[in-house]
């Protein structure tokens, strides 16, 4: 290969290396944040770290910061493979019982934050935007901020969260806890803990039983044992099959605690395989029992495995380490038996399901109360049944049962047989206190239900609710229809109906269908109706509760009134036909445009006064007046006619606003970007369903041709307010307030007239200077949601400092001199410009190798001459 060649080489490789984007391929992200602080302290706030990739990652370098600069995280260390990682606020003791992995400072707001984790070579890991507010967790509950099995933050399952464990998950099939079920994999739920001593006799070792209930033996070298502080026993021999798939280990490292812990079973891949809580580890509800001294806890039988551990575990006297589990009680006092009064007796029997559907081996069980308002100790407590099998409860120190609080106890655990002909049982106290329950002849799929805590009544039912106060099957009582209407009733205007007065006896929800009398016909609870005719109308409310219906009629007469359509931005024909019902319409166009065509038929046909801009609509989008979007539910579809305040991109590039008339506006929004072009103050018919963001109404479209162009674009001018007088009848509209600036943060900041006003920037626009004590002038649109109205600016034009120490009136954009000033970074320049340097050095490069190899060819070309 020629000097020239290699010169072409270098140039190409160099510009390659210096100018190619670096994308960070770490695969770590923001797991789970801590926000609210602890339930000892709000101070006790925590971040974790989540590394799902096959390979360590070392953090040195990382930084994971705010963007108001609180917190600013200098991060180090390895996160391991499939491993968490987790940062404690100033100091050890946010999460008891958790080793930190870094000590951080600086305080995370509750009001949100912008998180951004950034690699060592400053390049974007994740980012979490939560600038208008934490998109879940619970202050009051301390329940964590955690993504979801699909990428999305959801609120923890418990208070405390889950750190440096998986996230909770709402969809497991017993009641949530801190913890997580297995990793789908061919051995979850195959390889089993069966068996464990956490408290052993003294001189004895604590060790954890595990089942084998695949068909083959199974190499366990390399999986490992963790207990809650993170300690691994490793496990290096084969668990055997069919009578010998018992194995025991030994000598647990870390210790067990005895009051409670967390077992968990990992393959060498870090696979959860099982995993069993007990005792007070995050008093968790479904934790299994803690044993006491020389006990053990035990599935019974072996390898039950009902996914809630407090039902798959029991206490045995008679720990079996590689053998079959035996489960024997403490014999009870021999204490003499006395009855009891039910209405001083602490717990009672509630429910019972002796017949159960299917196997009734898995489903019997008895259901126990506690009545009382204290929590009571269940240590010997039992059950009996009339052959003499005895339950016994053991004494532990989580094992109490609260006020209120329910317990079931199915058969695999208590092994007490309900025979469905006939039985008895009797539940006692330690001091053989007992009260007697007696049946017969137990239907298949009811339960026996006592009807009240107080009642010695008790009733079949189908419907079963183990550890749920117990519903009975009533009677139902038809609802009574109500309704009345707005006093002005004119030609041409919405009348307003009102059904809210209906009632259901039994609490029932009901179901709305009006009939106005003219062909059009309406499910909403209070819905507002155009009649284009003067008469009387007979107007008929029915309702339902499922089973029974009401009705109530009613004639009203409606009449031509005195400019009764003025407001009007579609005009109305004098005669229409009403041959097909469809849902309610209403007016919305001007008395001066020409008249337009409404036809009643299998699709609801409404052409404007603008060429070319017909629309058709089907009774599934019926045309409402803005007033109307409030009393929607999510999913309802609908079509709407406003104007335009903003335009896809102003304030994010999914949704624009579209203002009412008559007031209040909506979001509209389309996921796939897909909007036909128009300006700031184009009138438009828009039609969707509804959705809430964050308490906001959001119409969601499917494609442009849901929005259909009106009218060209009309002069903005927004409305002058004082901010005394903002409130959600301006949600969507343009609005101009004047106020003095009192706070600043972020992309955000507040003014004051009396009254405060957030106005929020979004993160596109960069704005050179804003001072507190400034006095502003501030144009945007009006949003309301859950957290109240704040003013959404457009442009950085549109905030104006009106005054300022010694200076005049100017638009923000010219440079200024400020001691305390409010400054946006720039955004980051689209990659390709880096693609085209790149490219532009590399053609020089190869032209300038082209001229050097030309060169020394004319001179090798002369020398030889």
């Amino acid at each position: 290969m020629g000097r020239k060649s290699g010169q072409f080489i270098f140039i190409f490789v160099f510009s390659i290396l210096l100018f190619a984007p670096t994308i960070s391929k770490a695969a770590v992200i923001i797991n789970e944040i801590a926000w609210m602080g602890g339930v000892n302290s709000s101070a006790d706030e925590w971040i974790e770290l989540f590394n799902p990739d096959s390979q360590a990652v070392n953090l040195d370098g990382w930084r994971l910061t705010a963007q108001d600069g609180q917190p600013n995280i200098q991060l180090s260390g390895v996160l391991p493979a499939q491993g968490y990682f987790l940062l404690e606020r100033s100091d050890d003791n946010s999460v008891p019982n958790k080793p930190a992995d870094l000590i951080y400072s600086g305080a995370l707001s509750n009001g949100g934050e912008t998180l951004e984790l950034k690699d060592a070579s400053g390049k974007t890991v994740d980012r979490l935007d939560a600038s208008d507010g934490w998109p879940a967790g619970d202050n009051t509950a301390k329940k964590t901020l955690e993504r979801s099995p699909g990428g999305d933050w959801q609120t923890s399952a418990v208070a405390g969260g889950t750190p440096k464990a998986p996230n909770s998950h709402s969809s497991l099939p017993f009641p949530p806890s801190s913890y997580s079920s297995p990793a789908p994999s061919l051995l979850a739920g195959t390889i089993l803990i069966n068996e464990f001593v956490s408290n052993p006799d003294d001189g004895e070792v604590e060790w954890v039983e595990l089942i084998n209930l695949n068909p083959n033996p199974v190499n366990l070298a390399g999986w490992y044992l963790q207990e809650g502080g993170g300690e691994k026993t490793w496990i290096t021999a084969t668990i055997g099959n069919q009578e010998n798939n018992f194995l025991t280990i030994k000598n647990i490292k870390g210790y067990l605690n005895n009051n409670g812990d967390i077992i968990s079973l990992y393959t060498p891949k870090g696979e959860l395989v099982d995993q069993v809580v007990y005792g007070q580890w995050q008093t968790g509800p479904n934790n299994a029992p803690a044993p006491p001294q020389a006990a053990s806890v035990a599935r019974f039988p072996d390898g039950q495995n009902s996914q809630n551990w407090r039902q798959d575990f029991q206490i045995t006297t008679t720990p079996t380490p590689s053998l079959p589990n035996l489960i024997t009680y403490p014999e009870p006092s021999k204490a003499e038996e006395t009855p009891t009064n039910l209405t001083t007796h602490p717990l009672i029997i509630t429910e019972i399901l002796p017949n159960p559907e299917g196997v009734d081996y898995e489903g019997e069980f008895i259901e126990i109360y506690n009545r009382s308002v204290q929590k009571v100790d269940l240590s010997g407590w039992s059950i009996e049944d009339a052959s003499g099998k005895k339950f016994v409860m053991f004494s532990q120190d989580s094992f109490f049962l609260n006020s209120g609080q329910y317990w079931t106890i199915f058969r695999p655990q208590s092994g007490i047989i309900l025979n469905n002909s006939a039985d008895s049982l009797r539940l006692c106290s330690p001091q053989r206190q007992c009260h007697v329950l007696e049946y017969q002849n137990a239907p298949e799929a009811k339960s026996y239900n006592r009807l009240n805590p107080a009642s010695e009544e008790w009733q079949w039912s189908q419907i079963i609710t183990p550890s749920q106060p117990n519903k009975l099957p009533l009677r139902n009582h038809s609802p009574q229809a109500d309704f009345s209407v707005s006093r002005l009733r004119c030609v041409g205007q919405p009348v307003v109906f009102d059904g809210s007065d209906s009632v259901d006896p039994d609490g029932d929800d009901l179901n709305f269908l009006w009939d106005f009398d003219d062909g059009f016909t309406n499910r909403l609870v209070q819905p507002a109706h155009t009649f284009w005719q003067e008469g009387e109308y007979k107007i008929i409310l029915q309702v339902d509760d499922g089973q029974a219906t009401a009705t109530q009629e009613r004639v009203i007469s409606v009449q031509r009134c005195g400019g009764s359509s003025s407001k009007a931005l579609l005009s109305a024909p004098k005669e229409m036909e009403t041959d097909t019902a469809a849902s309610s319409l209403h007016p919305l166009p001007k008395e001066s445009e020409p008249s337009t065509e409404l036809k009643n038929s299998a699709s609801l046909s409404i052409a404007f006064s603008v060429p070319d801009s017909h629309i058709e609509y089907d009774s599934q989008y019926p045309l409402l007046a803005g007033e109307e979007v409030p009393f929607l539910q999510k999913g309802d579809c609908f079509s709407v006619i406003g104007q335009a305040v903003s335009l896809p991109g102003q304030i994010a590039s999914r949704y624009f606003y579209l203002a009412f008339a008559a007031g209040g506006g909506i979001q509209v929004y389309s996921h796939k970007k897909d909007f036909p072009f128009f300006k700031e103050g184009t009138e438009m018919a828009v039609r969707g369903c509804l959705s809430w963001v964050r308490g906001e109404p959001r119409l969601k479209t499917k494609k442009a041709s849901d929005i259909k162009i009106l009218s060209q674009s009309k002069p903005l001018s927004p409305a002058e307010l004082e901010i005394l007088e903002i409130d959600d009848s301006w949600h969507g509209h343009l609005v101009q307030v004047q106020g003095k600036v009192t706070k600043k943060k972020a992309n955000n900041f507040i003014i004051s007239n009396e009254e405060e006003l957030a106005v929020y920037l979004p993160t596109r626009l960069s704005l050179p200077s804003v001072n507190v004590s400034d006095l502003v002038q501030a144009r945007g649109v009006l949003v309301f949601n859950q957290k109240g109205g704040k003013l959404v600016l457009l442009r950085s034009q549109d905030i104006v400092v009106l005054a300022q120490a010694s200076s005049t009136p100017k638009v923000l954009g010219a440079a200024t001199q400020a001691k305390e000033s409010w400054i946006l970074p720039d955004r980051p320049r689209p990659q390709w410009q880096w693609y085209g340097a790149g490219l532009i050095l590399l053609l020089g490069g190869t032209v300038t190798a082209f001229i050097l190899h030309k060169k020394r060819q004319s001179q090798e070309t002369a020398f030889k001459q």
